[in-house]
């Protein structure tokens, strides 16, 4: 909660820099001017608050407020980072008159360079090699960070599901995130229609991610459920005796168990992978006899630097 805390307020003086500093570069001589810019540019900067509050409804307001919350999210961050830039230049080298302007830009540039690669479905090939006593090999995809929901449709779910199914795996694992932050849009456009043509020999299994705990996890045991998928939280299973998978509860919860619980519970025979959507402990994993783990969480960097790797 302290975290949170921490983060709100950091957010709010963020907002308050670069509030200060665009009306000193639009410098609105009207008052009523002064006011209209000041309530928009709020607007805007809390829209990320109405999803929370109005979880139903006027899905047009929820789906605005998401997609303008957002952008605004992000870039705010990368755009304190580059005002912060230009002022130590200012201080230290030479002026820049432009710097707020320029950082702006920047800040447009990767935004919509953020957006684009979001709708992309990027495909990395890795070849594992393990001691352990394994039958055949099998072909794994795992996938993350889905975020179904205002964003993330119906549509869009089709084509991962035949993105995934055209690599014809004999297991699929999904690192968390399956929904974004609420499942009323998830269960209206009926996706788990589209998640139920996924198709694995060994079937699809899941650990949880923050953003499925902020949609409520029975919400997302039901949907994971209705979807034909095994949700793993802080739980085991076999795969023709030869694979177990952990499917670790999400680091948020700080009551989850630990990995030396989990691993009380399989032996070091069978081929072990960890299902962990934060890769916060990835050193500790390590010394353990655990031979992959599979997370999500840092969108590979996508939208820096409010996710990185701890």
């Amino acid at each position: 909660m302290k975290f949170i805390y921490i983060l709100s307020l950091s957010y709010i003086g963020a907002n308050l820099l670069i509030f200060n500093r665009l009306t000193k570069e639009i410098n609105p001589q009207n008052k009523n001017t002064k006011i209209v810019i000041g309530v928009l540019y709020w607007i805007f900067a809390l829209s990320f608050i109405i999803p929370f509050i109005i979880k139903s409804g006027n899905t047009l307001l929820i789906k605005t407020a998401t997609t303008i919350g957002g952008f605004w999210l992000i870039g705010t961050a990368i755009m304190f980072i580059l005002l912060l830039i230009n002022l130590l230049l200012n201080r230290f080298f030479t002026s820049f008159k432009y710097g707020f302007i320029s950082s702006a830009f920047i800040t447009i540039l990767i935004l919509t360079y953020g957006y684009i690669n979001h709708t992309q479905i990027h495909r990395q090939h890795i070849e594992i090699v393990t001691e352990k006593k394994i039958d055949k090999p099998i072909k794994i995809v795992a996938v993350s960070d889905i975020h179904l929901g205002y964003l993330t449709g119906k549509n869009r779910c089709r084509k991962i599901v035949e993105k995934i199914n055209k690599e014809k795996p004999d297991l699929i694992l999904i690192a968390g995130d399956l929904i974004d932050n609420n499942i009323e849009p998830v269960r209206n456009a009926h996706m788990e229609e589209e998640l139920q043509k996924l198709e694995a020999s060994y079937g699809t299994y899941m650990a949880p991610g923050n953003h499925d705990h902020y949609s409520g996890m029975d919400n997302c045991s039901a949907f994971a459920k209705s979807s034909g998928i095994t949700l793993l939280i802080d739980s085991i299973a076999t795969i023709a005796n030869q694979i177990q998978i952990i499917g670790r509860d999400d680091y948020s919860n700080r009551n989850r168990k630990t990995i030396e619980e989990l691993l009380n519970k399989v032996g070091t025979n069978l081929v072990t992978i960890v299902i962990d959507h934060q890769p916060q402990q990835l050193k500790q994993i390590s010394e353990y006899p655990i031979d992959l783990q599979i997370s999500g969480h840092t969108h590979n960097g996508q939208i820096f630097p409010i996710i990185t790797v701890r």
